[in-house]
């Protein structure tokens, strides 16, 4: 298998700079020609004389180099650690994460555009984040309250194996496979499985205020993660792309947390996500249809009383939607007109196993839902050929919803967004927004057993934004941000699930990063963020349970390409999160656990350009919480990789 090397260069021009960069694809190195702007990242060729496109300024992206560099095994770990978010560790099997001032459930995932999330409500906490690895990472995406991961499709042929092992038996092996079949079929295929019996030893300061100190016994979990991924190109660049992937959790944990808590349960989650669509570009329209099916099970106990399970939910939904999208120039770059209409057609339908112990709903709940989105930007000005000076970008989605349960059950949904972004110089820009979005009831909260309320109303939330990037010079990035956040209408159970809570929450977020490439081939890569983050729960205004307010994160990497055939590259990154402490009660008194320390190091290296040796040691001060309604500290654990590219 050739690797392509790019030789380190320092460009002439203040605003890009080609270098040589092993690319990290989940705890796998790639090579890749990377291009650096003041703007984005890129895997793809610069070309000449390149079409206006879109901006893209209202969200966070966070890339799989960075996934790794920080050494993130997953999207739960990923989302976890950036501002606004809490960690809710592992509820009900499933490990989700919280907004500032909300709910797993209120996060919108999408995976290659696919919605995650059931009409059910998914095990009742939100998308299983575990369960979509590093390993299947290219980029995540978030943008208000939804997320969208796009997965890896490798430019040049590659076959990967590597096999990890680590602390509290944890075995990890993974698979990447990528193949041009020709110059207008590529196939991708990644495999990833991971498992532990998770026996920690525990040390945290619980509800009470009281110091706990034992070991969790056979808190095991395993998951096993496949995906493919095939593009095949047409003359006219038109294509076409499917994507399946599958994945399964099974979760158990039989311990118990003085003075009462008690856990003794199981679960299996298995999820499938397929899609298929047809992308097409003319000098008129582009195009683009998409068909996909979302598959989702939760087995609570399976072998609870009998060899019986306690119960057995099946989430079924199937999409089909489309977008058409049109770039016009009125005047050359001084003004540009786009637009993008998303109609989509959805159906969710729930099954249950009558045989279960338990079951919860006397019919099979199904719902229609029909949207459309409207998204414009008209730009004034342009510094080059891709940077506008002002642009307006507003959007609006309305929805339409009815659900077949004993009756029909419409509903009408509006979500909108005001914004503008302004470019004062090349690589200064300011962006404001103002927008207001919404989650509908779950079958849960409407149809549950006989304490569902069809009545409730949706979730909603409105948001101000306000977000700073200033790029003086080459390699250097600094970033501030606001966000003020309400949200009305929660859905609490108190007996029967209600409308009856609200919430607020403030996140400032800071961030300086620096890249210095220097002699031959090295380079050394920095950066420092701080965030305030505060959230208020309810009328008593209590503090969210799990959300620190003040966050200090530092990360330093060095990265070293080597001419010889002995060590062909290396990496050492370092990567450190300070954060105070945290509530871990919403009564009063409230209770705060520790101040936490997340002290990470991470190592990759290649030698002989195809043996792959890296190595993981995180929360080595002990010092990092997995959150529910206690904190316990996660230990400090380490994992050696081995691997080879053939």
């Amino acid at each position: 298998m050739k690797i392509l090397f790019i030789f380190l260069l320092f460009a002439v021009n203040l605003y890009s700079q080609s270098y040589l960069i092993k690319e990290l694809k989940g705890n796998i190195w790639v090579t890749s020609r990377v291009e650096i702007t003041n703007s984005a990242q890129t895997n793809e060729e610069p070309e000449n004389n390149k079409e206006k496109e879109p901006i893209k300024v209202n969200n966070t992206i966070i890339t799989s180099e960075e996934i790794d560099r920080m050494g993130y095994q997953n999207a739960q770990e990923v989302l976890a650690n950036q501002p606004g978010f809490v960690n809710k560790g592992n509820y009900m099997g499933n490990e989700t994460v919280d907004p500032a001032g909300a709910n797993a459930d209120n996060i919108k995932i999408y995976v290659n555009n696919v919605l995650m999330n059931t009409a059910k409500g998914n095990a009742d906490a939100g998308v299983d984040l575990i369960r979509i690895p590093a390993n299947l990472i290219e980029s995540i995406e978030i943008k208000g309250n939804s997320v969208y991961i796009t997965t890896k499709t490798p430019l040049e042929d590659i076959l990967l194996v590597l096999l990890s092992y680590g602390s509290y038996n944890s075995v990890r092996p993974s698979i990447l496979f990528s193949k041009n079949i020709d110059k207008k079929q590529t196939f991708t295929f990644t495999a990833d499985s991971y498992y532990s019996d998770g026996n920690y030893h525990y040390d945290f300061i619980n509800q009470w205020g009281d110091r706990i100190e034992g070991n969790f016994h056979d808190n095991r979990q395993l998951i096993m993660n496949f995906s493919t991924d095939y593009k095949y190109l047409f003359d006219n660049k038109d294509y076409i792309k499917a994507f399946v992937n599958i994945s399964f959790n099974n979760s158990a944990a039989q311990y118990e947390i003085p003075p009462i808590m008690e856990t003794k349960s199981w679960f299996n989650f298995t999820t499938l996500i397929s899609s298929i669509s047809y992308n097409g570009f003319s000098e008129i329209l582009d195009y683009n249809i998409n068909l996909s099916y979302l598959f989702d099970s939760f087995v609570d106990k399976p072998y609870f009383q009998n060899g019986k399970f306690v119960s057995d939910y099946k989430s079924h939904a199937v999409s089909l939607n489309g977008s058409l999208s049109r770039m016009d120039e009125f005047l050359p770059n001084i003004i540009t007109f786009y637009n993008k209409l998303t109609p989509e057609y959805r159906y969710d339908i729930l099954t249950e196993e009558k045989g279960a112990i338990y079951t919860n709903y006397s019919t099979n709940p199904q719902r229609h839902s029909v949207s459309i989105k409207y998204e414009p930007q008209l730009s004034f000005g342009y510094w080059d050929d891709n940077n506008p000076i002002f642009t307006l970008l507003p959007d609006i989605k309305y929805e339409f919803m009815s659900d077949i349960l004993n009756g029909y059950k419409n509903r009408n949904y509006l979500a909108y967004n005001a914004a503008f972004n302004l470019n004062f110089y090349k690589g200064y820009g300011l962006y404001f927004s103002y927008s207001h979005d919404y989650t509908a009831p779950t079958f849960n909260d409407l149809y549950y057993g006989t304490i569902g309320n069809i009545n409730l109303k949706s979730e909603d939330y409105n948001q101000i934004l306000t977000k700073l990037t200033l790029e003086p010079i080459t390699n250097l990035k600094i970033e501030g941000s606001y966000s003020y956040t309400i949200y009305s209408n929660k859905i609490i159970w108190h007996g029967n699930p209600t409308n009856v809570d609200k919430a607020q929450s403030h996140i400032v977020s800071t961030s300086v990063g620096y890249e210095i490439p220097f002699l031959t081939y090295n380079r050394i890569k920095t950066k420092v963020g701080y965030s305030y983050q505060l959230g208020f729960m309810g009328e008593n205004k209590s503090p969210k349970i799990g959300l620190p307010k003040d966050v200090v994160s530092v990360l330093l990497g060095y990265d070293f390409i080597s001419e010889n055939n002995i060590l062909t590259s290396l990496s050492f990154n370092i990567h450190y999160i300070y954060s105070t402490n945290r509530p871990i009660t919403d009564y009063e008194p409230i209770k705060y656990s520790d101040d936490f320390h997340d002290f990470n190091i991470s190592f990759y290296s290649i030698w002989f350009k195809h043996l792959i040796i890296s190595a993981h040691f995180k929360n080595i001060f002990n010092k990092t919480p997995i959150l529910s309604t206690y904190s316990v500290a996660k230990p400090f654990t380490w994992d050696i990789e081995l691997g080879y590219n053939f």
